[in-house]
């Protein structure tokens, strides 16, 4: 979701542009976001466990318009949660299902109109869904790739590794990952915003170019992000003051406790955060599409290997991967211990990246072999709930089978 308010404090840094001046450029796409987007149209279909094409529609069309101006898209698909993000996704599906139960009760009510926006607010995003857009992708000759986690981490791996140019997103978390050229606020006209990390200076107020990248990461953790909560009523202002400094974090959560903003066990709680948040923020895992394995966004320093204490928060915040030897999740802490054939599968879509041993299956062919019934949302819901809970984390949300070859035309 981003950081709050930093797209604000940078708007002098951004420039406002139109996809002509992009021509030629291979721009990597952050495709849960233009899914989310999609599913507004068909929100009750998704909700009732129903067909749709609307979502693929949406992206035919804005594929359509980045051909248009020959812009090659890379679309990075999310893969699987990441440890960190725990506490904020499970609030995510809380409110969803709350949503969806409130819009099943207007609905039944006769107040369809009301429903309607309870459903686009319950709607997640499932890898059946992206699937059935990589699918159209292949029959069109477009780049993908699922990332082993966040789509953020994978985008800014590309983009460091010139295989893009520039990234597609509407989430500023990418900026403290590291992107160099974020493309945000796309409409179908074919404008939107460009920031650029070179020009950083231009916000004279909120100059992110004095601040190192350990006190960049430093800022958004005090004043919160999707792996921290942060420090009650610090905003970003304030949290910048402080990364302008090189006071340690252990001073400002004692300072923040003497202010009554925070008690001594919610301090402690958010040290842990931070340092989580920090790893991650630096070294979450990634596919690298050209040695075809699981590498790091950026290399692990010999300090953090060397030092235990360290050596756990590092494996505990970057993303558990599946051990080639047992062929469970684990963190596993040699990379010749990873099992990298099997997250080349989950690269390329072919399997669930929340359970490297099921065969993904597009949405919409699902609901032809299996029916609404097995597919409705508060299926999806009940069991997602279930694997969240769950000590087997390889225990699969459905029993999926291969579906044959249904057709499917991208007309």
């Amino acid at each position: 979701m981003g950081i709050t308010g930093l797209l604000t404090k940078l708007k002098p840094v951004q420039k406002q542009i139109t996809l002509d001046q992009l021509s030629s450029k291979r721009l990597a796409i952050d495709g849960y976001s233009w899914l989310h987007k999609a599913t507004i149209g068909c929100s009750y279909e998704l909700a009732n466990g129903l067909n749709t094409n609307s979502y693929l529609k949406y992206f035919i069309k804005r594929i359509g318009m980045l051909k248009k101006y020959d812009i090659k898209p890379y679309f990075v698909f999310d893969g699987a949660k990441i440890n960190v993000k725990e506490g904020t996704e499970l609030k995510r599906l809380e409110n969803r299902n709350l949503y969806n139960k409130r819009g099943m009760s207007l609905w039944n009510c006769g107040k369809h109109l009301q429903a309607i926006e309870y459903f686009k607010r319950s709607i997640d995003v499932t890898p059946e869904m992206a699937k059935c857009i990589m699918e159209y992708c292949q029959s069109e000759d477009i780049d993908f790739i699922v990332a082993p986690f966040e789509a953020d981490s994978q985008m800014v791996y590309l983009e460091k590794q010139n295989l893009v140019d520039g990234i597609i997103s509407e989430d500023s978390d990418l900026l403290i990952f590291g992107c160099k050229n974020l493309i945000t606020k796309l409409n179908d006209k074919g404008e939107a915003r460009q920031i650029e990390s070179k020009n950083f200076n231009m916000a004279t107020k909120f100059d992110l170019s004095q601040l190192t990248d350990d006190r960049l990461r430093f800022m958004v953790c005090l004043a919160g992000c999707d792996y921290t909560k942060g420090i009650r009523n610090i905003g970003l202002s304030l949290a910048y003051s402080y990364s302008q400094s090189d006071y340690p974090l252990e001073s400002v959560l004692n300072d923040n406790i003497g202010l009554n903003r925070i008690t001594k066990l919610e301090a402690d709680q958010l040290l842990k955060e931070f340092h989580f948040a920090d790893c991650s923020f630096q070294f979450q895992r990634v596919f690298c599409p050209i040695q075809e394995k699981i590498v790091t966004l950026n290399e692990i320093p010999s300090e953090y290997l060397e030092d235990p204490e360290k050596a756990k928060i590092l494996y505990s915040s970057i993303g558990k991967v599946v051990n080639k030897h047992t062929h469970m999740v684990d963190a596993v802490t040699d990379d010749d211990d990873i099992d990298h054939d099997a997250h080349k599968l989950i690269s390329i879509g072919e399997r669930d990246p929340s359970n490297f041993q099921s065969i993904l299956v597009n949405r919409e062919k699902m609901i032809n072999e299996t029916g609404r019934s097995q597919y409705s949302i508060q299926y999806y819901y009940v069991n997602l709930w279930k694997k969240y809970a769950s000590p087997l984390p390889l225990n699969p949300i459905f029993n999926r089978i291969p579906v044959g070859n249904i057709s499917m035309s991208y007309n």
